[in-house]
C-alpha cells in the first residue's frame, strides 16, 4: 500500500472517518491505525537516515 494512501486517511479522517475512507479505498482500518501509531518511529528513522546521509 502506498504511503500516500495512509497519509490521505490521516489527513481526512476527521471529515469522513477512518471506517468510511478505508472501505472506499479497499484497505484495512487496522493498517490505518498502525500507520498512525508508528508515525513517530518513522520520523525518527527518517531523521537518523538523513543525518547519516542516507537520504537526500
Amino acid at each position: 500500500m502506498s504511503p500516500h494512501c495512509w497519509d490521505f486517511i490521516s489527513n481526512n479522517r476527521a471529515d469522513f472517518g477512518v471506517k468510511r475512507i478505508s472501505r472506499v479505498l479497499g484497505v484495512s482500518r487496522a493498517g490505518s491505525y498502525r500507520h498512525l501509531a508508528t508515525a513517530q518511529a518513522r520520523a525518527e528513522r527518517r531523521a537518523e537516515e538523513k543525518q547519516r546521509g542516507c537520504l537526500r
